[in-house]
C-alpha cells in the first residue's frame, strides 16, 4: 500500500517563506553595518593575511600621499599565478584601506600597453615566463608582470618581482628607504673563495637590500674602514694580520657593530684534502671571551645529502646519507627572545666549529647563544676530507658516544656591551702594518695610535662557520632561511628591528616526518652502505634492516589510523544527518501514518465489587476491597458453622 506522506499546512508555508525573507534581510543589513566598520581578523595560525601593526604604524607616519603602480599582468592564464595575484591585489587593497587616504594603488598591465611596459623596465622590473598546459598535450606560454614601484615626494622605488609570503616585508624596506634622509652604508670584508667553490656573491646582493655595500679590500691600514660606516661584516677570514685585528677591535671600541663569519677547515665537495688555517683573530675573540675550537661539531640531528650509489663502476640510482658534520639546527637550536632568530625555522651548517666561553669572560660583556647545536652533538677532530663513507661515520659516532658526553654545542654567540682590547696593554709592541698597497706591504713596526678599550657600547655577532653564507654548490639556490638571517642581522644591528618584525612573518616550517631518518638515527645507522664492490645484500646490517622495518610499520600505522579516522569522520559528517531524515521521514516514525498508537492504561484487575470497570482503581482501593471480601466470606463461613449447630439442637428436642 503506498503511503502518501502528509502535505504542510498553508500557515507552515507562509511561516517557511518568511522565514526565508528575513535571513535574507538580516545578510544584507549585517553586510552593509559591517562595511562602515574598519576591523580585521586573522585566524591562521601564521597570522600572515592580516597588515602588521609595523607597517600600519610606518604608513600613518607618512605626510603626503604614496602612490604605488601595481604593473600586473591582467588575466593570467596558470591557476597558481593567479591565486598570487588575487593575494597581491587583496593585500594592496588592504594597505590602501588602513592607510587612511595616504596610500593610492593603480593597476597597469604591460602586456597590453606598450608605455606601461617601458616604464617598467625603466624601473627594473622584468617579466617572467609561465606555461600553461592545455587540451592535446599542448602548452601555453606567457610573460607575467608582478612588479611594484613606489613613488613619494618626487622619489622613486621598485620591487622587481611581488611574491605574496614576501610583499610586506619588501614593501616596507623600499618605503623605509623613500622617507629615510641617509642609507646606512655596510663593509664587506670577503675574500676571495680558494676552495673552487661558490663565492659570496649572494650574500654581497642580500645585504644590497638593507643599505649600500662598501666592498674592504684590507683591513691591515689605518684607514682601512670609511668613517661613515654604520655596519661591518668580515667573512672567512684567513691569517690575518694583527694590523686587521686591531682595525675590529677599534671599530668595535667606538660603538660599532660587527658581523664575523670564521672557520680554520675548508674543504670541497670534490673529495680533495682539506686545508686548516689560523684565522688571525683567535687573539681578539679571546679578549673577548670566545675560544674558537680546532675540532668541529659531530651531530646526530644533521643533513640528508643524496650520493649516487656506484657497485663495480656501475651507477645504480642515488642513496640519502645523513651527514653528522653539517648540522641541521631547528627552532629549538635558535634563540627564541632574539628577535633575528625568533620566528626563524632552522638552520644548516657545514663543517662548523664550536665557540667556547675562555675561564674568565669579561664581565662587561652580555653573551646570548644564538645559534646552538641539538643535544646529540659532539665534537670531532677534523676529518681529512668529504668523507661519505658509512662505515667510517658509523665508527666515529661510536667512538665518540664512547668518549664524550653529547650536548649543545654554540655555532653562533652575541655579545654586547663593553668589549676589553687586547692591544690595550702595551699597543706598541704588537707588529702592525703601517700600510699596504696593492697587497705589497712595508715592513711591520708599530704604532703610536690611540687604543680604545671598554669605551662604548658596541655588538659583535660570531659565526664558527662560513658556508652558511653561501649555497653548497653553482647552480644552487641560497636557502632562504639563511638569506632571511642575514638580512635580520643587518636590519638589527642597523636598528631597524622593525624590518626584522616584518621580515620573521613566514609561514612556519612543518616538514614530513622521515621515519626512516629517525630509526636509523635512534639505531646509530647513519645511512644505506655506500660501500663500492659490494653486492647490495653483503653492504647491509642488521641495524638497517631493522630500522626499515620499523620505518615501514610506522608509515603503514598512520595511513591505517589517517584511513580509519577518514571514515569514522565521513560516516558521522554525511552519514549520520541522513539516517536523521530517513527516521523522520519513516511512516512508522512516530506521527506516521502507520506508526503504533502511544500505549493506553492496563485494565482493571479482577475485583469483588466491579468486574466490569474498565479503568484501574488504585492500588489501596484494591487492597481494601480483597480484604473486604476476604472478611465476608470469613463470616459466612462462620454463620454457616452456627446455623449447623441450631439445627443439630433442634433435631435432638424433636426427638
Amino acid at each position: 500500500m503506498e503511503v502518501k506522506q502528509p502535505l504542510q499546512t498553508r500557515a507552515q508555508r507562509w511561516n517557511a517563506a518568511l522565514s526565508g525573507v528575513l535571513l535574507v534581510a538580516l545578510v544584507v543589513l549585517v553586510n552593509v553595518w559591517a562595511r562602515g566598520l574598519d576591523a580585521r581578523l586573522d585566524v591562521s595560525e601564521d597570522q600572515l593575511f592580516a597588515p602588521s601593526p609595523e607597517l600600519q604604524q610606518r604608513l600613518a607616519e607618512l605626510d603626503d600621499l604614496l602612490v604605488v603602480t601595481a604593473y600586473f599582468t591582467a588575466r593570467p592564464e596558470h591557476g597558481a599565478v593567479q591565486i598570487a595575484k588575487s593575494r597581491l591585489v587583496a593585500q594592496l587593497e588592504d594597505w590602501a584601506d588602513v592607510s587612511g587616504g595616504r596610500m593610492r594603488v593603480d593597476f597597469l598591465d604591460p602586456n597590453s600597453s606598450s608605455a606601461a611596459k617601458l616604464e617598467a623596465v625603466r624601473l627594473g622590473i622584468q617579466p617572467f615566463p609561465s606555461t600553461t598546459l592545455v587540451g592535446g598535450g599542448a602548452s601555453a606560454y606567457q610573460e607575467v608582470w608582478f612588479g611594484l614601484s613606489l613613488e613619494y615626494r618626487g622619489r622613486e622605488r621598485a620591487i622587481p618581482l611581488a611574491m605574496p609570503q614576501t610583499l610586506e616585508y619588501a614593501f616596507a624596506s623600499e618605503l623605509y628607504r623613500l622617507t629615510r634622509a641617509r642609507v646606512p652604508r655596510i663593509g664587506l670584508y670577503a675574500p676571495a673563495d680558494s676552495s673552487g667553490g661558490v663565492g659570496w656573491g649572494a650574500a654581497r646582493q642580500t645585504l644590497a637590500q638593507a643599505g649600500e655595500v662598501v666592498g674592504i679590500e684590507h683591513l691591515s691600514t689605518e684607514d682601512a674602514l670609511p668613517g661613515d660606516l654604520d655596519l661591518l661584516v668580515v667573512v672567512g677570514p684567513r691569517e690575518l694580520h694583527p694590523r686587521a685585528a686591531y682595525t675590529i677591535d677599534q671599530f668595535v671600541q667606538g660603538g660599532g657593530r660587527v658581523v664575523i663569519a670564521l672557520e680554520q677547515h675548508e674543504y670541497r665537495l670534490d673529495g680533495s684534502p682539506a686545508r686548516s688555517y689560523y684565522t688571525g683573530l683567535e687573539d681578539l675573540l679571546v679578549a673577548w671571551g670566545l675560544e674558537l675550537t680546532r675540532d668541529v661539531v659531530f651531530d646526530k640531528q644533521c643533513v640528508e645529502i643524496s650520493l649516487q650509489r656506484r657497485v663495480d663502476g656501475r651507477t645504480l640510482g642515488t642513496v640519502d646519507l645523513a651527514y653528522p658534520f653539517w648540522p641541521r639546527i631547528d627552532a629549538d637550536g635558535l634563540a627564541r627572545d632574539l628577535p633575528v632568530t625568533a620566528r626563524l625555522g632552522g638552520l644548516s651548517m657545514r663543517w662548523a666549529q664550536a665557540l667556547r666561553a675562555t675561564q674568565a669572560p669579561p664581565d662587561e660583556l652580555e653573551r646570548i647563544d644564538m645559534v646552538v647545536s641539538s643535544e646529540d652533538a659532539y665534537l670531532c677532530r677534523p676529518p681529512s676530507n668529504f668523507i661519505t663513507e658509512s662505515a667510517w661515520l658509523d665508527t666515529e659516532s661510536a667512538q665518540l658516544a664512547a668518549t664524550q658526553t653529547p650536548g649543545r654545542r654554540p655555532l653562533a654567540v652575541s655579545l654586547t656591551g663593553s668589549f676589553p682590547s687586547p692591544f690595550e696593554a702595551a699597543p706598541e709592541a704588537q707588529e702592525l702594518f703601517q700600510a699596504i698597497v696593492g697587497g705589497a706591504g712595508a715592513a711591520p713596526g708599530t704604532t703610536d695610535e690611540p687604543v680604545l678599550s671598554e669605551t662604548g657600547a658596541g655588538h659583535a655577532v660570531v659565526f664558527a662557520d662560513t658556508d652558511w653564507l653561501r649555497p653548497r654548490s653553482a647552480g644552487q639556490r641560497w636557502d632562504p632561511a639563511h638569506e632571511a638571517l642575514l638580512l635580520n642581522l643587518a636590519d638589527w644591528l642597523l636598528l631597524e628591528e622593525d624590518l626584522v618584525a616584518l621580515r620573521s612573518r613566514f609561514p612556519k616550517p612543518r616538514p614530513l616526518t622521515n621515519f626512516l631518518a629517525e630509526e636509523r638515527a635512534e639505531r646509530g645507522v647513519t645511512g644505506l652502505g655506500n660501500v663500492v664492490g659490494l653486492d647490495e645484500a653483503e653492504s647491509r646490517t642488521a641495524a638497517e634492516d631493522a630500522a626499515e622495518d620499523a620505518a615501514l610499520a610506522r608509515r603503514r600505522n598512520v595511513m591505517l589510523l589517517s584511513l580509519g579516522g577518514s571514515v569514522a569522520l565521513a560516516l558521522l559528517v554525511f552519514g549520520l544527518p541522513g539516517w536523521l531524515r530517513r527516521q523522520r521521514a519513516s511512516p512508522y516514525a512516530p506521527g506516521g501514518p502507520l506508526a503504533p498508537a502511544p500505549p493506553g492504561p492496563p485494565p482493571n484487575p479482577p475485583s469483588a465489587y466491579s468486574r466490569s470497570d474498565t479503568t484501574r482503581p488504585p492500588v489501596a482501593a484494591v487492597k481494601a476491597a480483597d480484604e473486604a471480601t476476604e472478611e465476608a466470606r470469613r463470616r459466612a463461613l462462620e454463620d454457616d458453622a452456627d446455623g449447623s449447630a441450631d439445627s443439630d439442637d433442634v433435631a435432638e428436642d424433636a426427638r
